[in-house]
């Protein structure tokens, strides 16, 4: 009887079922290598995800809005390759606060949990969420007291709230994604400003990202 081939599962949300057409090149590699490759719903509970021989979270990105939920998920699944650990970690941004007391350059952020009432911030700022994903619920303003009230907003809503200066250089510049394979370089990609000035915060699953090839500077 013939061996059958070795299957994946990508986990993607109900928005984008299909998955992400960034994935579609490694989809296509899966394929040449002679393993199946297939999307599912990570909350679509028809799937049989034991009967895969692995699960590789993808485009999830509607976790923000039932994390715990989605860990729970990810706690479920027998041969998942993203560490849980490493989900609940980087699914909230308050790692930022770890880094930084790890001796990490970040920006500088000031915190709210649910029941703080939070100030208006000097200069332009962003104003996000804790827990969010590709700048939803994310504003940027010059408006100290619209940023107030967008913090107040989401606090009200029971979510932790961080407030960051705006980095300019962001407009000009944008930023440098840097992509390593577990412990060695890769390559480097940039990314456009996402947020345009006193525009309301973002709906939707994700803001569109512009991103373009760029190489690393040393000091990056």
């Amino acid at each position: 009887m013939p061996r059958q081939p070795a299957s994946v599962l990508l986990a993607t949300c109900a928005e984008i079922p299909a998955g992400h057409e960034d994935d579609r090149l490694g989809v296509q590699a899966l394929l040449d290598l002679g393993v199946r490759a297939d999307w599912a719903v990570w909350d679509d509970p028809r799937v049989d995800w034991a009967a895969a021989d692995l699960v590789v979270v993808r485009s999830t990105w509607d976790y923000a809005r039932r994390r715990d939920e989605f860990l729970g998920w990810a706690r479920s699944v027998p041969r998942l390759a993203n560490p849980v650990e490493v989900l609940a970690w980087n699914s909230d941004k308050t790692y930022l606060q770890e880094l930084a007391d790890a001796g990490v350059p970040v920006v500088p952020t000031t915190w709210y949990a649910p029941g703080d009432v939070p100030v208006a911030p000097d200069g332009e700022s962003v104003v996000k969420p804790a827990i969010s994903a590709g700048a939803r619920d994310t504003g940027r303003h010059a408006d100290p007291e619209a940023a107030r009230a967008h913090a107040v907003s989401l606090l009200d809503a029971g979510r932790a709230v961080m407030v960051q200066p705006y980095l300019h250089a962001i407009d000009s510049a944008g930023e440098t994604g840097l992509v390593w394979m577990a412990d060695r370089f890769s390559h480097a990609f940039g990314k456009g400003a996402l947020l345009a000035r006193g525009t309301d915060p973002a709906g939707g699953l994700f803001v569109r990202e512009h991103v373009s090839t760029r190489e690393a500077t040393p000091t990056e």
